[in-house]
């Protein structure tokens, strides 16, 4: 198996088990979680060409990495810039830094954060 093939297998499950449980320690994670049901949220990480698809559920989020599309929203950036939005008070300030692009949705990114 080529090191893309093994990176696309073991991604969606890999970032499953370690969002799930975290949301499970956050008691408002659900209401949260509620109206993102239904909707599909491309995370494209560029440089390693990957795109995953975050599907919320009530309690969790299903990662896929062959979902085909659309997404609601699309969200692109380089690895550095995807971590340093989820862990910034301030998840907004990497859109003005310019190195995160989305397409579709704004609101629903923002939820997302």
């Amino acid at each position: 198996m080529s090191d893309r093939a093994l990176l696309m297998t073991m991604a969606g499950p890999l970032l499953e088990s370690l969002l799930n449980p975290l949301l499970k320690l956050d008691p408002d994670s659900e209401a949260r979680l509620a109206p993102l049901c239904g909707k599909a949220i491309g995370l494209h990480v560029e440089g390693l060409n990957l795109t995953l698809t975050l599907l919320p559920e009530a309690s969790r989020i299903e990662v896929n990495s062959q979902f085909p599309g659309p997404w609601d929203c699309l969200v692109s950036a380089p690895p550095a810039s995807l971590l340093r939005m989820l862990l910034d008070d301030k998840p907004g300030d990497s859109l003005l830094r310019g190195d995160v692009a989305i397409d579709g949705s704004m609101a629903l990114a923002e939820q997302l954060q």
